[in-house]
């Protein structure tokens, strides 16, 4: 069966507890074969878009988190080299942090411009759903504590 994320956008406030949570799972802490550590700045694997609507004082405020899509036909995976994106039976789809070295194309090649670069690490990162927690029969850290 196939792994996703279903949000109910009623729901959220932009409370930022998902990014908070995402960064306090990837900041300093490598889970192979999935990823890589995230960087502590810059990086928002898990963000949420706050879109303002109307004009005031009948503005509506709608906060839509935007993780990883895990594409059906994910454009990363096409533009990847040498099997560095791969979609797993399960939905999900991961970029290798050592076959992705140097892969800049691929921040390009998100629709949802979800990818981010690790300076440091010279590779392209996203969202994996912890799939490092989906594999132990668990759920992702922003689900957790959303």
């Amino acid at each position: 069966m196939a792994k996703g994320l279903l949000v109910d956008v009623t729901k959220c406030f932009d409370c930022g507890t998902c990014t908070i949570a995402c960064k306090d799972e990837h900041f300093e802490n490598t889970y192979l074969p999935y990823t890589k550590d995230q960087p502590e700045l810059g990086h928002f694997w898990m963000k949420v878009n706050v879109v303002e609507r109307g004009k005031a004082p009948k503005l509506r405020v709608a906060a839509v988190p935007l993780p990883c899509m895990h594409c059906d036909d994910a454009p990363c995976v096409k533009a990847s080299t040498g099997g560095a994106v791969y979609k797993r039976d399960d939905g999900i789809v991961i970029i290798d942090p050592d076959k992705s070295v140097g892969q800049t194309q691929l921040l390009a090649s998100c629709p949802y411009g979800r990818i981010y670069w690790n300076e440091k690490l010279n590779i392209p990162q996203k969202c994996t759903l912890c799939a490092h927690r989906v594999a132990a029969g668990g759920q992702p850290k922003c689900v957790l504590s959303c």
